[in-house]
């Protein structure tokens, strides 16, 4: 979906929520981009300072040169799109099933033998033996990926005022394309689909108890989802009134005692 009018002369940053979509992106914004496509990771050793280095020049410039920067911004822990780069940028992303995402998140921590927890590294499995384990202790870094905060009252004004595009991962190369035509770009075929869902594990007892503890990042997912298959503007019709669920209110965005290593 489509809000703003793009602007060739203004860098493109796209926030993606999770590191696959940013693997599987970065191939098409380097062929859109080139060398003016800048990929930035972001971690628990990464400093805003070094990374706004990396793009801008001085007084908080951007460089000539860049384009487009790409990366897993978390602002919960300071790293996020106001905390490394100039204010004058158009944002995308694309959203998913916070479901789907969170329990990609868990597999693919599974996987890394060392986790922070409180300044040490630790066992992931030790702090989350199992799924419930960790979706019980859910935490924001969701919210946190995204440029700023979102709440079930504002989520729609502020996807129509602070974003150039959302998209949405389950359909992922029909919001490519729809990318491409909006910032005059060939159409780029993903080398790699998105299908995360398909090696999802849990019950949909699992799902739904998830989307009511959590019910923002649905919200916001739902929302998309509901705008796609266009890249015309937003529809206007659309209210906040559905999204008046339990839990909502600001997003969090403290420092996580559990980071990634």
């Amino acid at each position: 979906m489509k809000s703003q009018q793009y602007n060739p002369k203004t860098p493109v940053v796209v926030a993606n929520v999770c590191p696959k979509a940013h693997e599987l992106l970065k191939p098409v914004l380097d062929q859109w981009f080139g060398d003016g496509h800048r990929e930035i990771v972001v971690d628990e050793a990464s400093e805003a300072r070094e990374l706004i280095s990396s793009v801008t020049r001085g007084s908080g410039k951007w460089k000539k040169s860049v384009r487009c920067v790409s990366a897993v911004f978390d602002q919960s822990v300071s790293m996020g799109v106001p905390d490394c780069l100039p204010p004058d940028h158009q944002l995308v992303t694309f959203v998913g099933d916070p479901f789907t995402l969170a329990v990609d998140e868990y597999q693919r921590q599974l996987q890394n033998p060392n986790f922070w927890h409180r300044g040490q590294r630790v066992g992931f499995s030790q702090h989350f033996p199992n799924l419930d384990a960790f979706l019980d202790r859910y935490p924001d870094w969701l919210y946190g990926r995204l440029p700023q905060n979102l709440t079930l009252a504002n989520l729609k004004q502020k996807l129509r005022r602070e974003f150039l595009f959302v998209g949405v991962l389950d359909s992922l190369q029909e919001s490519v394309d729809q990318l491409a035509q909006i910032i005059d770009q060939p159409i780029v075929e993903l080398t790699t689909p998105w299908n995360a869902a398909e090696t999802v594990v849990g019950s949909e007892a699992q799902r739904q108890k998830f989307y009511a503890q959590y019910p923002r990042p649905k919200a916001i997912y739902d929302f998309a989802k509901s705008q796609a298959g266009g890249a015309g503007e937003f529809d206007s019709e659309v209210g906040t009134a559905e999204f008046h669920r339990p839990h909502g209110g600001n997003v969090t965005t403290g420092t996580l005692d559990l980071q990634a290593s």
